[in-house]
């Protein structure tokens, strides 16, 4: 079969297919980084705690994105936001960018370790909720394992990101405003 197109129009073609191959890639790309949520996992002052908060981090790390707590310290530092009021996790989140803030306590209890966990919400600090799983040793075994990944890794997918929650203060900021259609309406009546 013969080419009608002729060798310049065919590069070109491929170049072009190449070109938007390239562009969507990008665009997959970026869409997967935006759904990584930023979370941090506040220190644990009960002893063990950081067994706990390594493998609470190992749950989440695998679909979300962790942020050290050095830097999480050193900012509520900086900031003079060291309770863990909302107005102060609020003001530490929105300076690091964080989504979702996880505290963990845990209790020693009939041999088993309770471990409860609390989550709140970056973008105002308030509390979302709370998740208690038991282990036999200290960390996370299987099951308590399981318990983080269904329950608190999908809780901190369903909150809303800091750029969805500015993108809607603009959009209410901006709805405020009469429009040509609504004074039209108003003129009517």
């Amino acid at each position: 079969m013969a080419n009608h197109l002729g060798p310049r129009r065919t590069m070109i073609i491929g170049r072009a297919l190449t070109a938007l191959g390239f562009v969507l890639c990008a665009m997959m790309a970026t869409s997967h980084a935006d759904a990584r949520k930023r979370v941090v996992i506040l220190d644990i002052a009960d002893p063990g705690g950081a067994k706990v908060s390594a493998a609470i981090a190992q749950v989440i790390r695998r679909t979300h994105t962790i942020v050290s707590t050095r830097d999480w310290n050193r900012t509520a530092k900086e900031l003079a936001a060291s309770t863990t009021a909302p107005r102060s996790l609020k003001k530490v989140a929105t300076k690091l960018r964080i989504d979702a803030i996880v505290e963990t306590s845990i209790e020693k209890r009939r041999g088993r370790y309770v471990i409860r966990i609390k989550l709140h919400d970056g973008a105002n600090g308030a509390y979302v909720g709370q998740m208690k799983t038991t282990s036999p040793r200290l960390g996370l075994d299987r099951a308590a394992q399981k318990d983080v990944k269904n329950e608190l890794v999908y809780e901190i997918s369903t909150l809303r990101s800091r750029e969805n929650e500015q993108a809607n203060e603009v959009a209410r900021a901006g709805s405020k405003r009469p429009t040509a259609r609504s004074q039209a309406k108003r003129s009517k009546k």
